[in-house]
């Protein structure tokens, strides 16, 4: 029951990306809080700029997003009023028909739920890490590859 749209995101966004990334970031409460709310918003306006980003749209209201640089998956977020209603499988499968080959991203490995529904669309572990990443918190390298 998504009920949702999508769209390309413009430089205009990049506050809508920034609530929807803090709604999901505050539901993760074994990361650290390393930012202040303006400065994520400075830093999502630099990700909208050079990300190729999808916003899910319901009622007019942004609910969710993926930002892809490259091959890599950067952010697939849903706000936390939004979550298990297809909107994060509306955006990976933007995602794949933009990236039809491949696809890389990082997840926190304590993000079970988030590795859960990577593995639900076919994603693998490539590695481990113990936390080499701004947070200091294991992650897990994942990659999804289109079958031959």
């Amino acid at each position: 029951m998504t009920g949702a749209t999508l769209r390309a995101a413009g430089p205009g966004d990049s506050p809508a990306v920034t609530d929807v990334y803090l709604g999901a970031r505050r539901e993760m409460r074994y990361l650290p809080v390393l930012h202040t709310d303006e400065e994520t918003a400075e830093h999502f306006a630099g990700v909208v700029d050079r990300c190729r980003v999808e916003l899910a749209e319901r009622h007019g209201r942004v609910i969710g997003f993926a930002a892809l640089h490259g091959s890599w998956l950067e952010h697939l977020n849903v706000h936390p009023d939004a979550q298990s209603e297809g909107v994060g499988s509306l955006l990976m499968t933007w995602a794949k028909e933009v990236l039809p080959k491949a696809i890389d991203l990082w997840v926190f490995q304590e993000n079970v739920r988030a590795r859960a529904f990577y593995a639900a669309h076919g994603f693998a572990i490539v590695r481990l890490t113990d936390g080499d990443n701004e947070e200091r918190q294991p992650d897990a390298h994942m990659r999804w590859e289109a079958e031959s």
